[in-house]
């Protein structure tokens, strides 16, 4: 498989995802009325192939330029290459579903920013799966996120959480606060999908200290606190 082959599997892969979400939108947007003109921005979903096809090339140019140090066998370095992509078409999937889901039930504010539902902890791909988040889920809420997939039920995967994202989101936002007025420096935050936490950024020399404040006022909530620097928006 050589570049020109790749980017081609990437640009089929991009088209093909598109029409299925948009098919799958137009068909939601007839059955159910809710779906007036608030999901106007581009998915996020959909331009995952594009950036896939970004780490594609660069990986077959780091690879050609630094042939040596990487491996002294051409045809290794081709398998590398191939199975990449396989893994990587393999979430095409996921990738699909999860748009569905977020085009459904997921909101946008006037400053683009996502407005989840209640009793959703978000989602992520694991595998060829789509793994579902959802606060201290019954039947009925189950049932109301996979009613809308159709076929695609096969791929998604539901996983109970205890927080929902919003929850984290407040969380983290006034941890933040608290450590910022403690002057603790805070380089960055956010909330963790795959732990049901927050995750945030400080001087390694603050890292056991923000550790302990964090898992004082919030003993329940799973968190990472990774040594950093200052983030630096280019």
């Amino acid at each position: 498989m050589n570049t020109l082959d790749i980017i081609e599997a990437v640009n089929a892969l991009d088209e093909d995802l598109l029409a299925e979400t948009l098919t799958e939108e137009k068909n939601e947007t007839e059955k159910d009325s809710r779906k007036s003109g608030s999901f106007r921005r581009s998915p996020r979903w959909i331009p995952a192939a594009a950036c896939l096809l970004i780490m594609i090339l660069a990986g077959v140019a780091l690879g050609e330029s630094g042939r040596a140090t990487a491996t002294e066998d051409p045809q290794a370095q081709t398998h590398m290459m191939e199975d990449f992509w396989l893994r990587s078409a393999r979430q095409s999937n996921a990738v699909r579903i999860g748009n569905v889901i977020e085009q459904t039930f997921f909101r946008y504010d006037q400053d683009g920013t996502t407005i989840y539902p209640d009793d959703c902890g978000d989602m992520y791909i694991d595998g060829e799966m789509l793994v579902l988040c959802l606060k201290d889920p019954d039947q009925a809420m189950i049932d109301k996120y996979l009613s809308v997939l159709h076929d695609g039920k096969k791929w998604v995967r539901i996983r109970a959480v205890k927080y929902s994202r919003n929850e984290l989101q407040a969380i983290a936002d006034e941890m933040a606060h608290s450590l910022i007025e403690q002057k603790i420096p805070v380089y960055f935050y956010g909330v963790d999908v795959m732990i049901n936490g927050i995750d945030f950024g400080t001087d390694p020399e603050y890292v056991e200290i923000m550790r302990q404040l964090i898992q004082e006022r919030y003993p329940d909530v799973p968190a990472n606190v990774i040594p950093s620097g200052p983030v630096i928006l280019c």
